[in-house]
């Protein structure tokens, strides 16, 4: 996408055609607040944001694609663990999306939780936590018991491979993910 425009109107052009040229299936906006959100005088932050969703929403069908919208929440907060409505700007993030989920790195611990906070179709799951610990090795998470700071867990088995030097041509490794770059 240009970088002289942000804003939603052009990702979401920009995308079909994508989907009709290349097949994408999965998009993936992140950060929403990286756009360049031009609120018109007679819309609210709430009413704007809405409308916005339901053109996602919209598009997605449309186009037959998964999109995922990545949102940070207003501030960072450690106790407790940010939810939908912990977003900027409207309870719309926790109230149109079919799937929600929250994603909390705790640096003193050592762990991250991904936390599905809202699933819309009770058949296709449910809200739950689940608790992974990250390699600086190779960039992956691995899955792990939850970690407080009177119940410290096993080290989870890392795996050591690095498809990334293994799978890799020698000049397409430097994409800074090497360890030591």
């Amino acid at each position: 996408m240009p970088k002289e425009d942000f804003s939603v109107e052009s990702l979401l052009r920009i995308a079909a055609q994508l989907v009709s040229r290349k097949g994408v299936k999965v998009l993936v906006v992140d950060p929403f607040n990286r756009f360049e959100h031009q609120i018109p005088d007679w819309e609210t932050e709430t009413q704007y944001i809405s409308r916005i969703f339901d053109e996602f929403s919209n598009f997605a069908v449309k186009h037959k694609v998964l999109l995922i919208l990545v949102a940070h929440p207003t501030k960072l907060r450690r106790e407790p663990v940010p939810t939908l409505y912990d977003i900027n700007g409207s309870a719309a993030f926790f109230n149109k999306t079919d799937y929600g989920m929250v994603v909390d790195r705790n640096d003193e611990l050592g762990q991250v939780l991904v936390r599905v906070a809202k699933v819309r179709f009770d058949h296709l799951g449910g809200p739950g936590d689940a608790f992974f610990a990250f390699s600086t090795y190779n960039g992956r998470y691995t899955p792990t018991e939850e970690r407080t700071l009177d119940h410290n867990p096993p080290e989870p088995k890392w795996e050591h491979t690095n498809f990334l030097t293994e799978k890799l041509k020698p000049e397409q490794q430097g994409l800074g993910f090497n360890e030591g770059e």
